[in-house]
């Protein structure tokens, strides 16, 4: 992507959105799986600089009224904690867990059930 696709002060973390930005948290995991370790803590040591001030930006704008840019940050963040759990704990055996991961498919999310019903309810 090109650059001036994220808001200001946010610039360090555009090599990283043509890459790292998803559309669902599935999407997010199979980029970590796919992605090898120096890819993992480059995105992992700018991001995780900047994810107090992104925070802190995205809390002060409504979801339903987040531009591009906005949108592109956020998915950012989102990523990160994807990423955070390959290079702080995983390392290395990243590769024997996303052997797992292919084979684990989570098919409803808490989104699913709705505010007013609990998973027990509805399983």
């Amino acid at each position: 992507m090109s650059q001036g696709q994220l808001p200001p002060g946010f610039e360090a973390l555009e090599p990283f959105t043509g890459h790292w930005v998803a559309d669902t948290r599935g999407q997010r995991v199979g980029l970590r799986v796919r992605s090898r370790l120096p890819e993992l803590e480059a995105f992992y040591d700018v991001a995780k600089e900047l994810l107090a001030p992104a925070l802190g930006y995205l809390d002060a704008r409504p979801l339903a009224d987040l531009g591009e840019a906005d949108a592109r940050l956020l998915g950012l963040v989102l990523a990160l904690p994807q990423v955070a759990l390959a290079v702080e704990q995983q390392r290395d055996a990243e590769a024997a867990h996303a052997r797992v991961q292919a084979r684990f498919v989570v098919d409803r999310t808490s989104a699913d059930f709705g505010q007013s019903a609990s998973p027990s309810a509805t399983c």
